[in-house]
């Protein structure tokens, strides 16, 4: 009898740890379960929040920046920036350098903008370049401390270094550019022959000065002017003759071609 209590009370005993050690590790996983779950959760919750917050300050910080001045760092010309020319003779097929002032124009300026004034000196050359044949010019080295310019001249590719035209019915001298005056001459285009105003109207290409006709002023002597029948000798120098005595005009007849009374109208003019 004892030793059926004792079995009975065994089982018991045996089956309640069973039941007891079952709902410990059920709840030991369960509570694993829940920590996992929740430390999880809650490294979800903080990302958002960290992200949120980074978000925030970004925004804050674009429109705190907007105000303040953006630093540059690109490279910018001064006043104290070195300026080197290059001049590169393909004739000679020589180089020489020299060093001047940096122009006012560039002080500044970047490496883009540079390039476009040395672009634009180009388009508009000064005369005395084209009259040496400056060909191109560019930038070689380009630093706020130091710019080099190089430039090519070919005196062989200026073709010709005055030009006369026809401006206003005057006879006007133009450098090689035809857009620099060398000289107004003051002859009018209505002395000269048809032939000449048409050439003149198109432009006259004079390679240099042995080219051209130069006369200088100097002491008028007395003496007799042949007109070779053309009415404009006897008129100019019927003219001259006015400033100098002993000019004597030989078949002065010629000007009733155009202006019969001519030396009446002048004798009236000296009256």
């Amino acid at each position: 009898m004892r030793k059926r209590r004792f079995l009975y009370w065994s089982a018991a005993f045996g089956a309640l740890t069973v039941v007891v050690l079952m709902n410990y590790y059920c709840y030991r996983a369960a509570m694993g379960k829940y920590t996992q779950l929740s430390r999880s959760y809650h490294e979800e919750i903080a990302g958002a929040v960290q992200k949120e917050v980074s978000k925030q300050v970004e925004v804050k910080f674009e429109d705190l920046s907007e105000g303040l001045p953006v630093a540059n760092t690109e490279e910018m010309l001064s006043v104290n920036t070195v300026y080197q020319i290059e001049n590169y003779d393909k004739v000679k097929d020589q180089t020489t350098t020299e060093y001047e002032t940096i122009p006012e124009e560039l002080v500044g300026f970047n490496r883009e903008e540079a390039d476009g004034y040395f672009k634009k000196y180009m388009q508009n050359l000064p005369v005395e370049e084209f009259l040496n044949g400056l060909q191109s010019i560019g930038i070689t080295t380009f630093s706020k401390d130091r710019i080099i310019v190089r430039k090519i001249y070919d005196p062989s590719k200026v073709k010709y270094r005055y030009y006369l035209i026809a401006v206003d019915g005057e006879v006007v001298v133009y450098y090689g550019d035809q857009k620099t005056v060398y000289e107004y001459t003051g002859i009018s285009t209505d002395t000269l022959s048809k032939e000449e105003q048409m050439s003149l109207k198109n432009g006259i290409e004079v390679k240099d000065e042995e080219s051209a006709i130069l006369i200088y002023p100097g002491t008028v002597k007395p003496g007799i002017v042949s007109t070779y029948d053309d009415h404009r000798m006897a008129m100019a120098f019927a003219l001259l003759g006015i400033r100098a005595e002993g000019i004597v005009i030989d078949n002065c007849e010629c000007c009733r071609k155009t202006f019969e009374d001519y030396f009446k109208v002048l004798d009236r003019v000296l009256a």
